[in-house]
């Protein structure tokens, strides 16, 4: 399919989202009403240009309550043109790879399991992080070891030190949506993603301030917690 007409309404749309500033605001201001804009609000907008296999695995992936289904992130080959899958398996690549960097993380720090064992539990499509990498994570003696390891890889830019891991899910969200942001000059289905992804993050923010609000966290606490 033909994404001109799609990507340049997505592009309009884009410049509604909220920045770092607007969420300073909210988590400062004393309005305990945030309004929750939903991502099925504007996917129906988008829905009308876009071809109905396509329709289907956007709300697997971005709103499974409409579906009642997930998607496998790898399935999208068929959707589009060689374009729009290489643009999309390097933002879901970068995905993979972050998430196990994270579960390795969590196994070894919280439920004291390594080296071979955490194997069972991690997403074998990975992209940029070699089974080698993989493995020398797993096995690190140390929570700085596995640090050392992890700044050592290609998300060294992510993951440099021992604490960016406190700040995992927020460090991984935003290295998806820069990804996005790379993949936008391209105008295929990735600028369409990129966009539903930005609003599912923005969601969960309003859903954050909400509730630090209701059990009385302070501006700076709750803002730490956003995905910005």
């Amino acid at each position: 399919m033909i994404y001109t007409a799609v990507n340049t309404k997505v592009k309009a749309m884009r410049a509604n989202l909220l920045t770092g500033r607007d969420y300073e605001n909210l988590c400062a201001t004393n309005d305990t009403n945030v309004i929750l804009i939903k991502t099925e609000h504007d996917f129906a907008k988008i829905s009308a240009y876009l071809d109905k296999p396509v329709r289907d695995f956007l709300k697997k992936i971005y709103i499974p309550s409409l579906s009642g289904d997930s998607a496998n992130m790898f399935s999208v080959p068929m959707l589009c043109g060689k374009s729009g899958r290489d643009s999309l398996k390097r933002v879901f690549g970068t995905e993979t790879d972050l998430r196990n960097i994270l579960w390795v993380y969590r196994l070894k720090k919280y439920h004291k399991i390594d080296g071979n064992a955490v194997f069972s539990f991690l997403n074998p499509a990975s992209h940029r992080l070699s089974t080698a990498e993989i493995s020398l994570l797993a096995h690190a003696k140390d929570m700085e070891s596995f640090a050392q390891v992890a700044a050592n890889t290609f998300y060294g830019s992510i993951f440099g030190n021992i604490t960016d891991f406190t700040r995992g899910e927020q460090k991984l969200t935003g290295a998806v949506r820069s990804q996005f942001q790379k993949e936008y000059r391209h105008e295929n289905l990735a600028v369409v993603c990129g966009y539903l992804y930005a609003r599912h993050l923005e969601s969960k923010n309003i859903r954050a301030i909400a509730e630090g609000k209701k059990h009385g966290f302070s501006p700076h606490e709750i803002y730490s917690l956003l995905h910005i």
